[in-house]
């Protein structure tokens, strides 16, 4: 069911309120001193950094090696930076193996003796988690964009139309099921084309942060006499 801001069609207002709340859980106000000098002692290391948040092994709930640990996320504006610091981003550097995390780290120290933090956030074992906002972004607007794209599709004049279509954070993007080979064969020869140029122009409306480019989401197509669909599977990642 679709919420009545989705419907309203606010759905870059939804994503600011999630990264908003997302700011607000840290142990300490991400907009404080203490976060925009770390930041900018994170991006003399080639980090682009949107914003970080810190959480104190009171609140972090992050188990490593069987103890709590106090942990900041640091969210970098693009993907491309994530990756240009040679960071896995399904690891997010839970093993440490960035090259600065040491730095990092001791420069938050420093920083919460110069702020005159409590002691307890103190750790030479902050882990350091980094996450892609761009990522983060375009995974959301792709889920909260399935409904409409199912009202384009089915409104569309299209001799074919799936039989579901389902969201996934993989891609992130959209699983089209037919009913048939059949049906498949004759949407990929007459519809598809057109039904992905709508959905491009659907989910770049929606981009107000300017991350979005033509074809940067994922269309996986299925049919139902296919072996290996998995139509359960596909629900689930919904």
């Amino acid at each position: 069911m679709e919420s009545s801001m989705v419907k309203n069609n606010n759905i870059s207002e939804i994503i600011t309120q999630e990264i908003e709340k997302m700011k607000a859980e840290g142990s300490i106000d991400s907009k404080s001193k203490i976060h925009d000098n770390f930041n900018v002692y994170a991006k003399t290391l080639g980090l682009d950094v949107s914003f970080s948040v810190f959480k104190s092994s009171q609140i972090s709930h992050v188990v490593k090696n069987g103890i709590d640990v106090p942990t900041m996320f640091i969210y970098l504006k693009s993907t491309k930076n994530l990756l240009d610091n040679k960071m896995n981003m399904e690891q997010n550097n839970w093993d440490g193996t960035y090259i600065y995390t040491n730095n990092l780290i001791e420069q938050w120290n420093r920083l919460l003796d110069k702020y005159n933090y409590p002691v307890a956030y103190k750790s030479g074992n902050v882990l350091l988690l980094f996450y892609s906002l761009e990522e983060f972004i375009r995974i959301e607007i792709v889920l909260l964009c399935k409904d409409e794209i199912r009202r384009m599709v089915e409104k569309e004049d299209i001799p074919i139309k799936p039989e579901f279509i389902f969201s996934t954070s993989r891609g992130p993007g959209y699983n089209m099921v037919f009913r048939s080979k059949s049906d498949y064969d004759l949407f990929m020869e007459k519809s598809k084309k057109r039904i992905e140029k709508l959905i491009d122009e659907i989910i770049k409306t929606h981009d107000v942060w300017g991350y979005y480019t033509y074809k940067r989401i994922r269309l996986y197509y299925w049919h139902l006499e296919m072996k290996d669909i998995n139509l359960y599977g596909l629900y689930r990642e919904d």
